[in-house]
């Protein structure tokens, strides 16, 4: 897939328009560990068009940057993406940007699980 056709797939999710290619932002405010009380949390990552090869759309984390690749239907969008640590996965609801962030990490191994927001083509 060609980076026109990754955005136009979140386009289409959420309805903007896909000129450009703008970066959209993520808000977390709940973080969960495996078998732990999930807390407050302040977690921001970006998702927009990559650098091409295999992966054409990043998430962009202060820890690393994340090669993914796009899925969903019309009602949710799924960004998947596989590095050294883990494997990572964002879903997004395009009725109102919920959206939530895993992390399968191999350090451990342990998941720890994002809820919050984002904010397409800002």
């Amino acid at each position: 897939m060609r980076v026109g056709r990754h955005i136009s797939v979140i386009a289409g999710l959420f309805c903007f328009p896909a000129g450009g290619h703008a970066a959209s932002q993520c808000t977390f405010t709940t973080e969960c560990y495996e078998g732990e009380i999930c807390q407050e949390t302040q977690f921001e990552l970006t998702f927009r068009a990559g650098t091409g090869g295999p992966f054409e759309m990043e998430l962009v984390t202060d820890a690393e940057t994340i090669g993914v690749a796009v899925g969903g239907t019309g009602e949710f969008a799924h960004l998947a993406g596989m590095t050294e640590s883990g494997f990572y996965v964002l879903t997004l609801a395009s009725a109102d940007g919920a959206a939530r962030f895993t992390a399968h990490l191999a350090d451990g191994p342990q998941a720890i699980t994002y809820l919050g927001t984002c904010e397409v083509g800002q």
